[in-house]
């Protein structure tokens, strides 16, 4: 009751700057922001003469999941943009390695998994040296499109850490990255990419021990793959049993 009293008192209300904005000129009203938004911050107004979708920077929180899911491209968060983070994705791969390769782009949410690797380092877990963390303020912010970009630029992994589920900062963010990165896996192995060099997991700011563990698991399971070539790996195709007489 006390903190409900403070803006009621102060008679205005200080609203968080990660917000999504809506660009009306490349929304095309498919309602899949609405779907996944978590706090019915966005959707398409009907009263409009126009179908496009707005959102309410009072009611957003700004997790990102609506720019991921939106297809069009017309959703875009302040101060987590897609033409801030890709310039990210282009730098991680780039410059002297300690141990060089592999080279390994790190998407990790501000609420658990970020935590988590402040929590290792202070802790002084040891980990490789070869994962480059982009921070992101939750998984759901992260569309196919950054993945496939990290391979794009010569990444010979990409790993994923986000909030255990059922403790999503945002609810449900995880469980849209979850679905994202089972599609994914398919998408990889159809452009030549073994789906092997990607992995999602879920680190809680608590675990600092965890995150060193997955971090060192990973980088030596893509030692073994070796670094990605231009034309990706080498994917056997998967040998169908036939029985005889068919």
């Amino acid at each position: 009751a006390a903190h409900a009293l403070i803006p009621l008192i102060s008679g205005e209300v200080e609203n968080e700057p990660l917000v999504s904005v809506v660009n009306p000129a490349l929304c095309i009203a498919c309602q899949k922001c609405e779907e996944v938004c978590n706090f019915g911050a966005i959707g398409v107004n009907f009263d409009n003469e126009v179908l496009v979708s707005e959102s309410n920077p009072l009611l957003c929180k700004g997790c990102g999941d609506c720019s991921a899911a939106c297809p069009a491209g017309a959703i875009t968060m302040r101060h987590f943009s897609d033409e801030q983070i890709y310039p990210m994705v282009s730098e991680a791969v780039k410059g002297d390695f300690v141990d060089d390769r592999p080279r390994i782009v790190a998407f990790l949410c501000n609420w658990c998994s970020y935590a988590g690797a402040d929590t290792c380092g202070v802790s002084r877990f040891q980990y490789p040296t070869n994962i480059r963390p982009i921070r992101v303020m939750c998984t759901g912010r992260i569309p196919k499109s950054f993945v496939l970009q990290a391979f794009l630029e010569g990444a010979d992994g990409v790993l994923i850490g986000g909030c255990h589920i059922g403790d999503c900062h945002y609810l449900e963010g995880n469980y849209d990255m979850l679905q994202r990165y089972n599609e994914l896996h398919e998408v990889l192995a159809k452009v030549g990419i073994n789906p092997k060099r990607f992995r999602l997991e879920w680190v809680s700011a608590s675990e600092g021990k965890r995150f060193a563990e997955v971090v060192t698991e990973f980088v030596n399971q893509v030692k073994e793959l070796g670094p990605i070539s231009k034309t990706g790996d080498k994917i056997e195709p998967k040998k169908e049993k036939v029985k005889e007489g068919t």
